[in-house]
């Protein structure tokens, strides 16, 4: 049907995830290039507030409102999370196991909702003195709900990237 009304009326198609069936589940991969050096856009990814604006419109996080410290190395947080800021969604656990600075990699263990798993690695890497690539990797376990799973969270940094575009652009038009 979505492909009938799509040649109708010249809609675009919706995104297909980059995915990888690997030993621990299926993978979704999002990859953007940012108009700002690696070494800014790491600093942002450690703030919370960033996480909050490249989710806003979607997903909120109540409890991370207010934090203002850098996301660190062993750190764990449960609270709830509202879709569209309105309607209570899940309640999401996170556990932060590796910040490297040096590599800039931070990568988590999550679960909530659906999700029995979500593991996510959030990479920066330069492409030159002046952009980098952001790359997000996902796996995902939900059950018998998995393939459901994998095209929520594609939804999700599909949205998620996009934000982390327009922020990026904007800090880089700001006069220095």
């Amino acid at each position: 049907m979505l492909e009938r009304l799509s040649s109708q009326f010249s809609l675009p198609r919706p995104p297909v995830p980059s995915t990888d069936q690997q030993q621990g589940g299926p993978r979704v991969i999002r990859s953007s290039v940012l108009p700002l050096p690696a070494d800014q856009v790491w600093l942002l990814m450690l703030r919370p507030a960033t996480m909050l604006y490249v989710l806003h419109g979607l997903l909120d996080f109540p409890r991370l409102k207010d934090r203002h410290r850098p996301i660190v190395e062993g750190e764990s947080r449960t609270g709830r999370v509202r879709l569209f800021h309105l309607v209570p969604f899940a309640r999401w656990s996170i556990h932060v196991h590796t910040v490297d600075a040096d590599s800039r990699v931070i990568a988590t263990e999550e679960c909530g909702g659906m999700f029995r798993r979500w593991t996510h690695t959030l990479r920066v890497e330069p492409v030159d003195a002046v952009s980098c690539r952001y790359i997000d990797i996902v796996e995902v376990e939900a059950g018998v709900l998995t393939p459901v799973a994998v095209q929520v969270v594609d939804a999700i940094f599909w949205h998620r990237h996009r934000r982390w575009r327009r922020l990026a652009t904007a800090i880089a038009s700001i006069p220095r």
